[in-house]
């Protein structure tokens, strides 16, 4: 017995230069303010958020996310979401805390860094998020 079959192979996506490009500085600035979420460095921090968050702001927001998950111990990039107009780009966060029996507690989160360009060509960092 012969059974006929035709397959639709999609066309696969083409990714322009310039996608690649935006893309790859999406990368280099999510690992870059989670690195300095990490390390507390606002200095790190203020090179993408600093016209948005002062150095106080900085402060009480590290105090706020160690009290609620502890210490940011790893982060692993995982996906783009596809979005028209923005780069939606998540990372598996792991922060390390103690429960009150001094037991060492693993909890995971996601974060979603919102980054795009701008009417002027230039890389810009519109938000995040931890979920």
């Amino acid at each position: 017995i012969c059974v006929p079959a035709c397959r639709v192979i999609p066309d696969e996506k083409k990714t322009s230069v310039r996608e690649s490009r935006d893309q790859q500085q999406a990368l280099t600035a999510g690992d870059a303010v989670l690195n300095a979420i990490r390390s507390g460095n606002y200095k790190a921090y203020a090179k993408y958020f600093g016209d948005m968050v002062t150095e106080q702001e900085f402060q009480a927001s590290q105090k706020s996310l160690h009290a609620q998950f502890g210490t940011l111990e790893k982060y692993e990039y995982l996906t783009a979401l596809e979005t028209p107009l923005v780069d939606n780009n998540i990372w598996r966060v792991t922060f390390r805390r103690k429960d009150s029996k001094g037991r060492i507690v693993l909890q995971q989160v996601l974060f979603r860094f919102v980054s795009g360009i701008g009417d002027d060509g230039k890389f810009r960092v519109i938000g995040m998020a931890f979920l």
